[in-house]
């Protein structure tokens, strides 16, 4: 564009001066001036040619560059976004790796106390108490283990009576005191609906005892005075039967029961039931064994007083035996005499007086033989 305006200008100048002065062109300085100026000109193009390459090369650079910096830009705002989504993903992955090593503290915490549970129950089995039938001294072992084992304030065991209308406390630990009490019983009638849950094997766990339905019946009575504020029950079954209830209660605060607390627990009441049933067959065994002496006590006397009886029936053989000679031998022959002098005094006609007072007087001889013979055989008999 611009070499078009130059010549036209150049057209339109010649035209002028060959119109106004013709001599012009046959002057060679016109010429040079000519060259010159056409020279001058075509300087100022290559300069301004070159001017505005150069500012289109810098306009283009200025251009690439921007787009570089663009480019530079998005990708740093893709490397912080990729940064932040990295730190994002850091963050996710310490929050995992947090909660992976809390779970596995919880795991190990929780294996740990699994294993001492288990080793508790091991330990409780082997006593000699369990094994002798000692009923009462077992009850007081088992109470204070599961109250330090489980970490409550109190653990207590109830049997109900024979007609199962009372709820009576065997034994009751408090850790806080570190004794062991008797409580007052409960009437099964005053809290059926309660107790009636037991013998569907249910086992009841209450975290809150002030915000439950089925414990508040013992709110008032129970829970309050003695500042109870968590329990759990465990029904303790013999044979099928409900036989009582294993409880543990937490004081002044609240306390959460786990499944490996309520699985210790079901584990206890089983060792319960066989201490029950061991101290049963401990006074079976007892009352056995004191029949067994009474009946050889009886044994010994009976033979005994066989022997005594025997050596009397001997005895008394004997004194028959005596008797019977002396009723053959003593004794009849006064009798025999008595009765011959008597048969003389019915049938004798041709008898005096004199011979009949003789007869008269051998009779009173031979009865009264008759009676010292019967007084000697009754001394003897």
């Amino acid at each position: 564009m611009f070499w078009i305006l130059v010549t036209i200008s150049q057209y339109f100048y010649f035209f002028w001066l060959f119109n106004n002065n013709s001599d012009l062109f046959s002057d060679k300085t016109f010429w040079d001036d000519i060259i010159f100026f056409n020279t001058y000109i075509i300087n100022i193009f290559i300069i301004f040619t070159f001017i505005y390459s150069y500012k289109k090369i810098i306009e283009l650079s200025d251009l690439k560059l921007n787009e570089k910096n663009n480019d530079l830009s998005l990708l740093l705002n893709t490397e912080e976004q990729n940064k932040e989504e990295m730190s994002l993903l850091l963050d996710m992955i310490t929050e995992q790796n947090s909660k992976l090593e809390q779970k596995k503290n919880e795991l190990s915490e929780l294996n740990q106390k699994i294993v001492a549970y288990n080793d508790e129950i091991i330990v409780l089995a082997k006593l000699d108490s369990l094994k002798s039938g000692n009923l009462k001294e077992s009850i007081e072992i088992i109470t204070q283990s599961v109250c330090e084992s489980i970490n409550c304030s109190r653990t207590s065991i109830w049997f109900y009576n024979e007609n199962k209308t009372i709820v009576e406390c065997l034994d009751l630990y408090s850790k806080h005191t570190k004794s062991h009490e008797i409580v007052l019983d409960f009437h099964v009638n005053e809290f059926k609906e309660y107790y009636n849950k037991f013998n569907a094997e249910d086992i009841i766990i209450n975290n809150d005892v002030y915000n439950n339905d089925i414990s508040k019946v013992f709110l008032n009575d129970y829970f309050i005075p003695n500042q109870i504020f968590s329990h759990i029950d465990v029904p303790i079954f013999v044979y099928g039967e409900l036989l009582g209830i294993l409880s543990c209660e937490n004081q002044f605060e609240i306390k959460e029961w786990k499944q490996e607390d309520v699985n210790f627990l079901r584990s206890v009441s089983e060792l319960i039931a066989l201490a029950y049933v061991s101290n049963k067959y401990k006074i079976a065994e007892e009352t056995i064994i004191k029949q067994n002496i009474e009946i050889e006590a009886i044994n010994k006397g009976l033979e005994e007083r066989i022997q005594a009886r025997t050596s009397k029936l001997i005895e008394k053989n004997a004194q028959l035996s005596e008797f019977a000679f002396l009723h053959a031998h003593v004794l009849r022959a006064p009798i025999c005499r008595i009765i011959g002098l008597g048969n003389l005094l019915d049938y004798g006609t041709e008898i005096n007086e004199i011979e009949k007072k003789d007869i008269y007087s051998r009779i009173i001889n031979s009865t009264k033989e008759l009676e010292m013979n019967l007084k000697d055989i009754s001394s003897k008999l």
